[in-house]
């Protein structure tokens, strides 16, 4: 019998890659900033600009915030849709083409320099928010998104009017009212909502009423 070595026995090798990571879902908090007109920031030689430079964020350029689910392999196109899908909640026929993303650091909105051709994946947009928000701004203003106006507080006494019921009656109060007197004594009645001043005419038993909204 012979005594020499016996033969390894070659196991099988494994040159393929290692099992790719399933992907993860992340929650985002998301800030919607209202359009920013490029005319804001002409300057004083009557240029505008190309790129909306950095501005300090007011409480009323907020809109809103809300938060969307995204997945680590999400591309932009998807990840726009699913903004979409929150941003349609409060702005009724928003587009994927309707906003940007902007960087807000420290109450200052910036629009981040990039190459011509970026896409906002997932990996580029989680590193734009950081430990912070998704922030994306309008591209153009509420009421040509929504094709309505928005609401907006009374300004003068001509829109007041033009908000009232439609069951109120139409008319309004006239500035000159004359009214029957029961006596010719001038009298100053107390009201919370009007002033009015009495005054008798002379020769005449009525009295003329001014009244003052």
């Amino acid at each position: 019998m012979s005594s020499g070595p016996k033969p390894r026995r070659i196991g099988h090798s494994y040159t393929g890659k290692g099992k790719a990571p399933e992907p993860t879902r992340k929650i985002f908090e998301i800030t919607c900033i209202d359009y920013a007109d490029p005319c804001d920031f002409t300057d004083k030689d009557g240029n505008i600009p190309t790129v909306i430079p950095s501005y300090t964020l007011g409480k009323e350029e907020e809109l809103f915030s809300g938060t969307v689910e995204l997945v680590s392999n999400d591309r932009e196109s998807l990840i726009r849709s699913k903004l979409v899908d929150v941003l349609n909640t409060r702005i009724p026929g928003i587009l994927t083409s309707d906003f940007s993303f902007v960087k807000v650091a420290r109450k200052t909105v910036s629009e981040p320099a990039c190459q011509l051709d970026q896409n906002w994946d997932y990996p580029q947009l989680k590193i734009l928010a950081g430990q912070g928000k998704i922030c994306i701004r309008l591209r153009r203003f509420v009421e040509q998104i929504t094709g309505k106006p928005t609401s907006k507080p009374c300004t003068n006494i001509k829109s007041y009017f033009e908000d009232l019921p439609d069951h109120l009656p139409a008319h309004s109060p006239t500035l000159e009212d004359v009214v029957p007197a029961t006596h010719t004594s001038a009298s100053i009645v107390p009201s919370t909502s009007l002033q009015s001043t009495t005054t008798v005419m002379p020769g005449s038993s009525q009295v003329k009423r001014n009244v003052n909204l």
